[in-house]
C-alpha cells in the first residue's frame, strides 16, 4: 500500500546528501546531483519510504560496483504531464563495471546475478532490483537499464504523482498538518 505526502525536491536532495554522498567518499568516488525542474510551485505526491528505496537501491548498486575514482549521477527531471500530473525521471548511471546484455535481461528477476570472477564481498542476494523492479510496477511506473561491460549502468526511472501548491505544503508545515488531500 502506498501512502503519498508531499515530498519536496529539497527534501529528496537532503535525503541523498545524508545517505548517498558518504558512501561515495568512502569509496573515493565523485557523486553528482543534477536536477531540471518545470516548476517550483508545486510539490509532488510521494511515498517517501518507497521513492527512496528504489533510489537508495540503484545508487547503492552504483556505489558497490564502480571502483575507487569512478563517478555515480543522479539525474532527476519534473515535467507536468497533460494528465496534471508531475512526471520525474530519475537517471542513475556509473562508470562502473557495467552488465553483459544477457544478464540486462534477466537482472529485474529474483535471485539474478551475473556471473562474474569479481570480489564475492559485492555479491549480494539479488534480490534489490527485483524488488526495485515490484516497486516501480506498483507506482505505476516505468524502469530501464542500458549498460556495457567495462564502461558503466544507466538506470532510468519513471514515476508521475499528483502534486500540490508548494505554498500549501509550506503554510500546512507551519501549522503541523501536512497531509495528501488537496492534490492539483
Amino acid at each position: 500500500e502506498l501512502h503519498p505526502e508531499p515530498y519536496p525536491v529539497e527534501e529528496f536532495n537532503s535525503y541523498l546528501d545524508a545517505v548517498i554522498r558518504p558512501l561515495c567518499q568512502e569509496k573515493g568516488q565523485q557523486f553528482a546531483l543534477d536536477e531540471q525542474r518545470s516548476r517550483s510551485d508545486v510539490v509532488p505526491l510521494a511515498d517517501k519510504l518507497r521513492t527512496n528505496q528504489i533510489i537508495f537501491n540503484l545508487l547503492s548498486n552504483a556505489v558497490k560496483y564502480t571502483p575507487e575514482g569512478g563517478t555515480i549521477t543522479c539525474r532527476l527531471r519534473e515535467r507536468t504531464l497533460p494528465s496534471g500530473k508531475l512526471g520525474v525521471d530519475y537517471e542513475i548511471s556509473d562508470t562502473g563495471i557495467g552488465m553483459s546484455e544477457a544478464f540486462q535481461k534477466v537482472l529485474f528477476e529474483p535471485f539474478s546475478q551475473e556471473n562474474r570472477d569479481d570480489n564475492s564481498e559485492t555479491r549480494g542476494s539479488g534480490l534489490g532490483l527485483a524488488i526495485v523492479k515490484k516497486l516501480v510496477d506498483r507506482m505505476g511506473g516505468t524502469i530501464a537499464v542500458k549498460s556495457r561491460v567495462g564502461e558503466g549502468t544507466t538506470f532510468y526511472v519513471h514515476l508521475e504523482y499528483d502534486a500540490v501548491p508548494a505554498a500549501e505544503v509550506r503554510r500546512e508545515e507551519r501549522s503541523g498538518s501536512v497531509h495528501a488531500a488537496g492534490a492539483v
